[in-house]
């Protein structure tokens, strides 16, 4: 996933935010004006769901591509062999 998706991502919040600051600030007579921004803001908002919903398909299928992470195996030591070496003795 390129950082333009994630960028992109953050614009598009940014400007919905802006045009949800001008509708609430915007005078309650224009009519005109806030059905415009009322209009942009949806339309802002259908990208968004757009871009969110392409970045969660992309997210969902790498996940399915990746091999799982195994665990390395550790070898346990043989405690009365450790003790041995310890003492500068051979093992059995």
């Amino acid at each position: 996933m390129g950082t333009t998706d994630w960028g992109e991502l953050g614009c598009l919040t940014a400007r919905l935010r802006e045009l949800q600051l001008q509708c609430d600030a915007a005078p309650r007579g224009r009519i005109g004006w806030l059905r415009e921004l009322d209009s942009q803001i949806l339309t802002v908002e259908a990208q968004r769901d757009r871009l969110l919903a392409h970045l969660s398909w992309r997210l969902f299928s790498a996940s399915l591509h990746r091999t799982p992470l195994r665990r390395p195996e550790i070898a346990v030591p043989d405690p009365i062999s450790a003790v041995a070496m310890s003492l500068g003795l051979s093992a059995r």
